[in-house]
């Protein structure tokens, strides 16, 4: 099936399909009673029917389910690349393979102190849409790592690093099923070792993704398939 997003929820029974989603309904050539699917990315799918109004989309909304968030939940929290395309890269197949948000950070070895988000969510809704999942992952702008650590979103907290006279845990042998959890992925000069203290005081537990030493967004991937494959049921 093709699934569509919108932003809103589902309470009015007809509703008009916002601008971006009617471009890919021009492109695909769906006409007027198509059956479709949408989602508002918080769990919410509508079962409803196209028709076309002077150039503009609307949908009869005709059955409402709602599905439950897959658990447990992670966080990527991760330094951006300098080069955008890795980040959308990643983005992209994060969120097919399920993560629930993603939180950018900035740190000492950052290459790129200004970074915005805007296209990133953009490439979440596509790739929630491919993969037909109903949750979209939130994208939190930019923050220092150290605000970050303040308040993170679960309790349990990864930091992975390439720093081998420090002890680490292989990333797959630290993980405990079924817990929302955080990992933090450094950018290419890796985290400081003052960022690596700073964590651990915050709770976070250093860990190794391996012995290759991995790009950014290399690493991002792999700690988000590590944790899907420890929780798969």
């Amino acid at each position: 099936m093709n699934l569509f997003y919108h932003s809103s929820d589902f309470t009015q029974p007809f509703f008009e399909v916002e601008e971006e989603e009617t471009r890919h309904l021009r492109v695909l050539r769906l006409n007027d009673g198509v059956p479709m699917w949408f989602t508002d990315g918080k769990g919410s799918r509508c079962k409803g029917s196209l028709e076309w109004k002077k150039h503009k989309a609307f949908v009869h909304c005709e059955e409402v389910h709602f599905e439950d968030e897959i658990t447990p939940k992670l966080a990527l929290v991760i330094c951006p690349t300098k080069n955008s395309d890795r980040m959308e890269w990643l983005i992209e197949k994060a969120v097919e393979i399920g993560i629930h948000s993603v939180h950018c950070i900035l740190c000492d070895n950052s290459e790129r102190p200004v970074f915005k988000t805007d296209r990133l969510k953009k490439v979440a809704i596509s790739a929630m849409k491919q993969s037909l999942k109903f949750y979209l992952p939130e994208i939190h702008e930019l923050q220092s790592f150290s605000n970050f650590l303040k308040n993170p979103p679960f309790s349990k907290g990864y930091i992975a690093h390439c720093k081998s006279d420090r002890p680490r845990l292989l990333l797959k042998n630290a993980l405990d099923a079924g817990v929302d959890s955080y990992i933090c992925i450094g950018p290419e000069g890796d985290f400081t070792s003052k960022e690596i203290e700073t964590a651990r005081s915050a709770g976070c537990l250093e860990v190794s993704l391996g012995e290759s030493r991995l790009r950014t967004e290399t690493a991002g991937l792999v700690a988000v398939h590590t944790f899907e494959l420890l929780n798969q049921k």
